[in-house]
């Protein structure tokens, strides 16, 4: 995504100004970003922000660790909305978040941890999803910390391999899919 919005800067300024015009319309005074309603969304802000930085622009640090830091350590949020979370403050540069937000964050990432070593999007469960593991990975590197057992994770990762190379989200499903291999 960089290397592209990199070659648009170049290649077609207007464009990408036109671009981070639209995304810097869609910030709100809370300092987060709206995504399909009015309100901010946190799924959205990360696209947002990322958007912006991959088109060369700046953020506004003060106002996006405003809303990041009101979500605490995401005590209300599920695994897709913690792993957005962990990767705003990561977006905001070192330092940006705490050290207690981030093991916070970890910490609930941990209530998705599958019976079988893996991640699910919903906690308690037996098996894990290649979808929660490219979730969970994603927060541990963003918060700069060591996945706890990473042995654990693989294995249940290589668990949902098909028969045709690629991997599923569960294991009763005979063919791989491109969203569950890419993860």
């Amino acid at each position: 995504m960089l290397q592209a919005a990199a070659a648009a800067r170049r290649r077609q300024p207007d464009v990408a100004r036109r671009a981070a015009r639209f995304l810097r319309g869609k910030a709100t005074p809370d300092g987060g970003f709206a995504g399909r309603a009015a309100a901010s969304d946190l799924y959205y802000t990360v696209f947002a922000m990322q958007g912006l930085l991959a088109l060369g622009e700046s953020l506004a640090p003060g106002a996006a660790a405003a809303y990041l830091g009101a979500m605490g350590g995401g005590e209300t949020l599920d695994l897709v909305h913690l792993s957005c979370l962990a990767r705003c403050w990561a977006l905001l540069g070192d330092g940006a978040a705490a050290p207690g937000p981030r093991a916070a964050v970890l910490a609930r990432v941990e209530t998705c941890r599958a019976a079988d070593g893996g991640y699910h999007l919903a906690p308690g469960e037996a098996a894990g999803t290649a979808y929660a593991a490219f979730l969970a990975l994603g927060a541990y590197e963003d918060c700069e910390a060591p996945l706890p057992r990473p042995d654990a994770l693989a294995a249940s990762v290589e668990s949902l391999g098909t028969g045709d190379g690629g991997y599923a989200n569960q294991h009763d499903l005979p063919f791989g899919s491109t969203a569950a291999t890419a993860a």
